[in-house]
């Protein structure tokens, strides 16, 4: 019953440490608090009563100080609103608001847009065809959770593009047409060991510093574009087919790549949403000042996240290399603008704290189908980046009212 009352910062820090270590044995902590940072931060599940009864229910991401105080506010109002009926109404609602409900919106999108094209030209989903997107969407797939990994802490990296082409130029050097094994992964490996430096570096020159995320990535998107420029002012350097032909290998029918690209997303997502560690994440770009109540590091958790993006970039970076199969210094700049497309069609909050890695998975394929399904009507590429704009934003401002309304709801 409010266990930090009256208790300074450190001793309140050293609580909610103790809690949660005793709730990740097993045990179940109940907590009676006013504070609703307090509680936001350490439950999995918020309860409202009102006169005896509960009220009103929070779980997951919902869990909220603006939503308990608007609970708390409302709590007779909804005492005497909670028919069936609007027990429906209200989960129909708190699904549209969550995480996870962009996921059913893009699938539903992706398909029309497949099936509308296949009606109007019946080779876009040939055998040849449908290679291709899934290659592009693997690809696409990790840029995506790559830029996700640094929004869910309120940042942005704009760098993911230009260090995704870098990647394929580096390949052209350090996996050439024709080299031995051995060389081709050490290559490969010295590859993925520079995106992640690279990301730590952005990471501390962020948090260190102090810098705004923004203009540290924009300053690297430069430098990365100029340097592969440096590098192969032209086009060239043939990429030994070993990279592609590892990405294309069947797996259960699939291709080796998109496999890889599925089960970093599934298990991303339980990290997020299933371990002490994914809630600490979240709750960085949720509140930083909540977060530092509860003894979370925001500066240690912010240069993993940029690790993390850059880790990813450069996987989904040998990837693009492998399709791309020449050292162009141009190929990749495109990819940043994409990447932060698809997180926001997944819903993700661009001020941090909430997105869904399921949900951002499933954005890539929508952009993809669209890019694809341009060239197959005869449409310029204009009407690609309209219907994409156009979606986006769409997209933003649905989610934004859904999730208003569940709040005030």
């Amino acid at each position: 019953d409010e266990p930090t009352k009256g208790v300074d910062i450190g001793a309140r820090s050293e609580i909610y440490q103790r809690l949660r270590a005793i709730a990740d044995q097993g045990l179940a902590v109940l907590v009676s608090s006013s504070d609703g940072i307090e509680l936001e931060g350490i439950c999995d599940r918020v309860l409202i009563f009102a006169r005896g009864r509960i009220v009103h229910e929070l779980t997951g991401p919902a869990v909220t100080d603006a939503a308990i105080t608007e609970a708390n506010l409302t709590a007779t109002a909804s005492r005497a609103s909670q028919t069936p009926a609007g027990i429906r109404d209200r989960r129909w609602r708190d699904f549209a608001a969550s995480d996870h409900f962009p996921a059913l919106v893009l699938a539903v999108l992706t398909l029309i847009i497949l099936g509308g094209t296949q009606a109007l030209n019946g080779y876009f989903l040939s055998p040849f065809s449908i290679k291709s997107i899934l290659s592009f969407f693997s690809i696409l797939g990790f840029l995506s959770s790559a830029q996700l990994a640094t929004v869910l802490v309120g940042a942005i990296d704009l760098s993911i593009g230009p260090l995704a082409g870098l990647c394929v130029v580096l390949a052209s050097f350090l996996a050439p047409d024709g080299v031995a094994p051995g060389p081709l992964v050490a290559g490969v490996i010295l590859i993925l060991m520079f995106t992640a430096g690279f990301g730590l570096l952005q990471g501390l020159l962020i948090t260190s510093l102090r810098l705004p995320a923004i203009v540290v990535t924009i300053a690297t998107f430069i430098g990365l574009q100029g340097i592969s420029l440096l590098l192969r002012p032209t086009a060239a350097g043939q990429i030994d087919d070993a990279i592609s032909d590892a990405a294309q290998f069947r797996l259960w029918f699939l291709p080796a790549g998109l496999v890889l690209t599925l089960a970093m997303v599934a298990g991303a997502e339980w990290l997020l949403y299933r371990t002490a560690f994914g809630r600490s994440f979240r709750a960085v770009g949720s509140s930083p000042l909540a977060s530092h109540r509860l003894g979370i590091d925001s500066q240690r958790l912010t240069w993993l996240a940029f690790v993390i993006s850059g880790f990813l970039t450069g996987i989904g970076g040998l990837m693009l290399a492998g399709q791309v199969g020449i050292g162009s210094p141009t190929t990749g700049s495109d990819y940043t603008l994409m990447s932060i497309t698809v997180v926001v069609l997944g819903g993700a909050s661009v001020a941090g704290g909430r997105g869904s890695f399921v949900a951002t998975l499933l954005g890539a394929p929508l952009v993809q189908a669209t890019s694809s399904a341009s060239s197959y009507i005869d449409a310029n590429s204009s009407v690609h980046y309209a219907v994409i704009g156009s979606l986006t934003l769409l997209a933003a401002i649905f989610f934004s009212v859904a999730r208003r309304r569940t709040v005030h709801g």
